[in-house]
């Protein structure tokens, strides 16, 4: 099972370098990516690059639906935060179940509308038509809008 929050969460560098420590000392991880099922080796590499990548991140986490840095975790039982900077209320988490191939994918009958973010979590653009003669994606530039202020 996954699941999908229209929110990023991305924990402290102190939490990445923890969890660097941890796989260098030979123990598993669970965060910023399990290392159960990983050799020693396999896991420091796994988790070395999650620590670059935190270390080089410059902007907090925000939401995916409208770039907001203002939300606010609710205390309940599965994961619910308030949303301020847009229309978009109180947001939850979608699940998603996978399954046995059921069709050609995304992209192909439809439009995918995947959506592409930077390495700063700023939306990029998505993607919507596969190309499957290519292997290629067509795209589609997309920035989140500015809030009016009135």
């Amino acid at each position: 099972m996954q699941v999908f929050v229209l929110l990023k969460t991305i924990r402290s560098l102190r939490d990445f370098e923890n969890a660097y420590g941890a796989v260098r000392s030979g123990k598993t991880v669970e965060y910023p990516n399990t290392t159960e099922s990983l050799d020693k080796e396999a896991a420091l590499h796994e988790v070395k690059i999650f620590l670059q990548w935190r270390m080089s991140r410059r902007r907090a986490a925000r939401a995916l639906c409208c770039g907001g840095e203002n939300y606010q975790f609710m205390d309940v039982a599965y994961p619910l935060f308030k949303h301020a900077e847009c229309d978009f209320g109180y947001m939850e988490a979608q699940y998603f179940f996978p399954g046995p191939y059921c069709g050609p994918g995304p992209g192909v009958i439809s439009p995918a509308n995947i959506r592409l973010y930077d390495t700063e979590g700023e939306l990029i653009g998505q993607l919507t038509w596969h190309k499957q003669e290519e292997n290629t994606w067509n795209t589609e530039k997309l920035s989140y809008s500015v809030p009016s202020k009135e």
